[in-house]
C-alpha cells in the first residue's frame, strides 16, 4: 500500500460551467502520477481517457463531454491506476454520477 498518500476520488460532478464540480478528477497528495484515468458509460463504452498526469489538475479531468458534445445525466463507470510515492501501483475503480 502507498504510505503517507491520500486519494479522494468523487461519486458525483455537475459540469454546468458554475465554478463548482465542473471537472471530475483524481485528487490526491503523496502520488507521483496517475498512470490512467478511464471512464466508461453503461454500455461499457470508454468516453474518456487521459494517461500519465498528476493529480489535482482539472486540465487533466473530463468535463463531461464526449467529442464536443455533453453527455447525459446519468451514472459512469471509472478505473485509475495510481503511482504512490513508493512506485507501488493502486487501483481504484467506481461509480461517478454526472449531474445536471
Amino acid at each position: 500500500f502507498c504510505e503517507n498518500s491520500q486519494v479522494y476520488i468523487p461519486n458525483a460532478f455537475t459540469p454546468d460551467n458554475d465554478g463548482t464540480n465542473d471537472v471530475f478528477m483524481i485528487n490526491a497528495k503523496g502520488v507521483l502520477r496517475i498512470k490512467y484515468l478511464r471512464i466508461f458509460n453503461r454500455w461499457g463504452e470508454l468516453v474518456f481517457e487521459k494517461t500519465n498526469f498528476q493529480p489535482n489538475d482539472p486540465a487533466f479531468g473530463w468535463d463531461g463531454r464526449v467529442r464536443g458534445k455533453t453527455m447525459p445525466s446519468e451514472v459512469y463507470v471509472y478505473t485509475a491506476d495510481v503511482v504512490c510515492e513508493n512506485d507501488l501501483i493502486n487501483t481504484y475503480k467506481g461509480n461517478v454520477t454526472l449531474l445536471k
